[in-house]
């Protein structure tokens, strides 16, 4: 049954998230996680590594005394910026538009872009979709942030596809020169790997100070891990393989929070075609930070664990995210199913000084008491999950995306929509004030089409420096006539005192001045963004 503009209100207070990543403000967006009941054990290549160490062993450098900029503040003015991917451009070859941030907010008119196809990027200038993941932090804490790009079909048919291109910030921005990058091929990934760089994720995983960077390459699946430090990352990782067979698609989603509190990242691996009962049903792995580094074993989160049966071909673990719903100082995580049930669920585990109970998991549909909306087949809730304080309550807000949804009275399905639901300090997510968005929604700018999927993807961060952080939105579905189906765009919802509001909105694409490119055949412009 279609839902009506009614089941999604234009009114409420709402507060947004983002994925694994940190907030303009320096609080972590994202979402965390907590312990698991059933123990993986992995298969650990360590690779020899300058800045990793061997192992769990990792030698941890002093702390710098100056502070990190804030993810995405990529010219270190205090603003957060804004990289939006569009992986499918110029046939696949990708690009990254760079957007600044500004006391005005995001200036689309200043933006600037990267591929590989621009002076001294590293990597081959095919079809490697450069830009399909994003991720920002200072790994070598000179006061700007950095980007990681992952282009996961590079190198075409060889035996090992995917990379990954690390820019380092400065006061100009990101700079092509000095840059970094991981090819499939030398990275010590397990043979026949294939696709680095589907997914990536930022964390501070030995807490000295410095975040990392994880890399998935989710076929037959492994992670690699590099460390942070002054000289920036080392070009040698760990490399973190859970799956004993293929098709478990284990590092195809990634997060890094604290679950436990203890001052080191844990990192999240999403496995969405984990297959422990036949059924392909999905699973979520989670490695313990530590001062000595990563564990190579991991805690086991599976469907049955958090409450859902019936979970076969489920995409649990598709997506994921951390964020401290209840500010009790641990991080929570969100785990994403976009395939359950009826239309998609969300399950969000607490953290704790003991990390994350799946027990204890609350499980979120659009049929959950409160929740605007009705669980439709193919709405795909939880396709895509953010977590960040949009009210500035100090609580943070989980962002779930819901790109599947079908509109009343609109053509087709896909036109995609929006669930924003609140945390509050001392009991965590509620839907009392949850709120839905849509591109019918008043004040949201732009028409609904099918195939829009509005929500695929999102990102919050502060990009004015007011009290709130403000979200935005991916519409990599949307299309620009006459020959640009896919073209792509984002929606900005800034955030106040109440909540998101429509007041100042914006929208753009690559037919937007100063957006690199021009709308194409399945761009998907807004298919990655970081905040």
């Amino acid at each position: 049954m279609s839902k009506s503009a009614a089941a999604i209100p234009a009114s409420g207070a709402l507060a947004q998230p983002s994925i694994g990543t940190m907030g303009a403000t320096g609080r972590r967006v994202g979402m965390a996680q907590r312990r698991y009941p059933v123990v993986a054990v992995l298969t650990a290549v360590v690779l020899a590594c300058t800045a990793m160490g061997q192992g769990a062993g990792v030698v941890r450098a002093g702390v710098p005394d100056e502070a990190p900029a804030s993810p995405s503040d990529f010219n270190g003015d205090g603003y957060a910026d804004l990289a939006v991917g569009a992986p499918g451009n110029a046939r696949g070859r990708g690009l990254v538009n760079v957007i600044p941030g500004g006391s005005d907010g995001l200036r689309g008119t200043a933006g600037t872009s990267l591929s590989q196809a621009s002076l001294q990027v590293a990597g081959t200038a095919g079809r490697g979709a450069f830009g399909t993941a994003l991720a920002s932090a200072d790994f070598n804490r000179d006061g700007y942030a950095d980007l990681a790009v992952g282009s996961p079909s590079e190198n075409g048919r060889a035996a090992a596809t995917g990379g990954v291109s690390v820019f380092y910030g400065s006061s100009k921005g990101l700079q092509a020169s000095g840059g970094q990058h991981w090819p499939a091929a030398s990275s010590g990934l397990p043979t026949g790997c294939r696709r680095l760089g589907i997914a990536l994720a930022a964390g501070d995983f030995d807490g000295n100070g410095y975040p990392d960077l994880a890399m998935g390459a989710d076929d037959p699946g492994a992670v690699l891990v590099v460390r942070g430090s002054t000289a920036g990352l080392s070009q040698a990782g760990v490399v973190l393989a859970a799956e004993t067979y293929t098709g478990g698609r284990y590092g195809n989603a990634l997060a890094a929070g604290d679950l436990n509190g203890d001052g080191a990242a844990e990192l999240i691996v999403g496995a969405p075609g984990h297959d422990a009962s036949t059924d392909w049903s999905g699973a979520v792995f989670v490695h313990a930070g530590s001062r000595t580094g990563l564990s190579t074993t991991a805690r086991l989160v599976t469907p049955d664990a958090v409450g859902i049966t019936d979970a076969g071909s489920s995409d649990f673990g598709g997506t994921l995210g951390t964020g401290d719903f209840d500010t009790d100082g641990f991080e929570d995580l969100a785990i994403g199913a976009a395939e359950a049930g009826m239309g998609g669920l969300v399950a969000v585990l607490p953290g704790s000084a003991a990390g994350v109970n799946p027990s204890a998991a609350v499980l979120w549909t659009q049929d959950s008491p409160g929740v605007p909306g009705v669980s439709e087949i193919h709405d795909s809730l939880g396709g895509a999950l953010a977590a960040g304080d949009v009210v500035g309550d100090a609580a943070d807000d989980l962002v779930i995306g819901i790109p599947g949804e079908r509109l009343d009275g609109r053509r087709g399905r896909q036109h995609g929509a929006v669930l924003v639901i609140p945390g509050m300090a001392g009991s965590g997510l509620s839907a009392t004030g949850a709120r839905g968005w849509t591109r019918d929604t008043q004040g949201v700018p732009g028409k609904p089409v099918l195939s829009d999927r509005f929500g695929a993807a999102l990102a919050i961060a502060n990009y004015t420096g007011s009290a709130a952080a403000d979200l935005v939105i991916g519409t990599p579905g949307q299309s620009f006539r006459p020959y640009a189906d896919g073209g792509g765009s984002i929606t900005l919802l800034p955030g106040e005192a109440h909540g998101l509001t429509s007041s100042g909105s914006a929208v753009w694409s690559q037919a937007s001045p100063g957006i690199a490119g021009s709308p194409g055949y399945h761009d998907h412009f807004g298919a990655a963004l970081t905040p």
